[in-house]
């Protein structure tokens, strides 16, 4: 509202596309510019916050005992006597 105000009275004035020029540059640029720095700057982040949070996880020892038992890189013995210790651990 205030904005169209001093549209109007810029328009309507005698100084007119020199008043326009000023009104946007000194008046309208500093309110604007400060928010395209803040708007690109969490935009921004927002893409490096999304690389972090895509980090895959660590398999756990039994997800890997698992793995080599069924690649047959381990034995059914193997397999049983490595296992023992993490069944009594929660």
């Amino acid at each position: 509202m205030i904005l169209a105000s001093i549209f109007a009275a810029v328009v309507l004035s005698s100084a007119g596309l020199e008043a326009l020029l000023n009104i946007l540059l000194f008046v309208i640029g500093p309110l604007v510019a400060p928010f395209l720095i803040v708007k690109s700057a969490v935009r921004a982040g927002a893409v490096v916050a999304g690389k972090t949070a895509a980090a895959p996880e660590l398999p756990t020892a039994r997800e890997i005992l698992h793995t080599r038992y069924a690649g047959g890189e381990i034995g059914p013995e193997d397999y049983d006597k490595r296992r023992q210790p993490h069944l009594e651990t929660p």
